[in-house]
């Protein structure tokens, strides 16, 4: 019998064990999704304080936003596709590879779908998915490209190309100059940013109001205290104090973590009362 070379011998066993890592990673990938089908079914993570269960993986489970992004599609997909979530159990999919798929699985045509997901490579895969949907968007993505840059991708529809491209065409005419992609988002924006932030409403209102005052107190002595917002039954907040509480919140969510970090979330941003409306809650800035 020849004798295997030491180092035969440990290049071996570096395979045996790597082998057995990915097959303990395959176990444990398909174990985390189904418990996080479970806490999003019961929605636990606003139980132990979470404002989402996005940040709950990110914050508690310290996966990374694309990792929890995947998780959270797929395991809302098995939900409608069990037999996705079995695969994944048994280690013939990985979570990346099924949340390839999520866009274009249905019960309908899992049988088509699913087999595709466990023999072909991931390229493969997107290329697929893209050809079943052209229309598919492209995955957005805002990445850091230097100091104080970054770079932005995102699909467009034509018809959105268009009116970009009039935007610039209208920018240049109006600077005398060519102007770039990047300067016309920025014009357009803007220009949006000013017509229906509250933040920024606010604080035009504010600078407005200073003005006044100035004027004001440049004619006469003495400035009579405004009026507070009178009490009403109505449910509807005025557009002034809704103002007042998006300036004081620069437009973000007041939840704190667990840990004690306030959310970043600015998109779909509601005021509520934290003495409720139904209990004689005021309609005051301090308790929305």
């Amino acid at each position: 019998m020849i004798p295997i070379p030491i180092a035969r011998q440990k290049q071996f066993l570096l395979h045996t064990r790597a082998l057995e890592c990915a097959a303990k990673y395959r176990k444990l990938e398909g174990e985390l999704l189904d418990l996080i089908q479970q806490i999003d079914a019961q929605k636990l993570f606003r139980d132990l304080g979470y404002s989402s269960l996005f940040t709950y993986i990110v914050s508690a489970l310290k996966l990374s936003e694309s990792q929890a992004f995947n998780f959270i599609n797929v395991a809302r997909k098995a939900n409608e596709v069990p037999e996705l979530k079995t695969q994944i159990l048994k280690g013939k999919i990985s979570v990346s590879k099924a949340r390839k798929i999520v866009p274009v699985l249905t019960k309908a045509n899992q049988a088509e779908w699913i087999p595709k997901a466990i023999a072909l490579p991931q390229k493969e895969i997107e290329r697929q998915v893209a050809d079943a949907q052209p229309g598919l968007r492209i995955p957005e993505r805002i990445r850091p490209k230097g100091k104080g840059r970054t770079e932005l991708r995102c699909g467009l529809s034509v018809e959105l190309e268009g009116k970009l491209k009039r935007a610039q065409d209208l920018l240049a005419k109006k600077r005398r100059r060519a102007v770039t992609l990047e300067e016309t988002l920025e014009e357009t924006i803007g220009f949006y940013l000013v017509k229906n932030d509250p933040v920024a409403k606010e604080h035009r209102q504010t600078v407005a109001r200073q003005l006044r005052t100035q004027k004001l107190s440049s004619r006469q002595p003495s400035i009579p205290t405004p009026r507070p917002v009178p009490v009403t039954k109505s449910r509807h907040i005025p557009a002034a104090v809704r103002r007042t509480v998006h300036a004081r919140d620069e437009g973000r969510c007041r939840h704190r973590e667990p840990d004690g970090k306030r959310c970043a979330a600015k998109r779909w941003v509601e005021l509520h009362h934290l003495r409720a409306f139904s209990l004689g809650g005021s309609h005051e800035a301090h308790n929305l």
